[in-house]
């Protein structure tokens, strides 16, 4: 498998950036969890989204987007950031 990632560590949308349509498909959310919204690759993810590893690994979670790939991400130790990246 291949890692594609850049490495980089990247903010959390604000509530600000997020369309309103996605805050009203995401309405079971609490208030607090609105700070944990990524766009990655021209898509929206909330942090939610991502099932976590079962096993050591650099990662802290997942997301399928197909039978063989994934796009994965680690969280930053304050909870603040976030690196990600697609697993081919």
């Amino acid at each position: 498998m291949r890692l594609l990632t850049d490495n980089e560590w990247h903010d959390f949308l604000s509530i600000d950036e997020v369309p309103e349509w996605l805050i009203k498909y995401y309405r079971n959310i609490h208030e607090e969890e609105f700070d944990q919204f990524l766009k990655y690759n021209n898509s929206y993810y909330h942090l939610s989204d991502f099932k976590a590893f079962d096993s050591d690994n650099n990662f802290d979670g997942f997301y399928p987007i197909d039978k063989f790939g994934a796009i994965v991400i680690k969280i930053s130790n304050d909870g603040g950031q976030y690196q990600i990246g697609t697993l081919i």
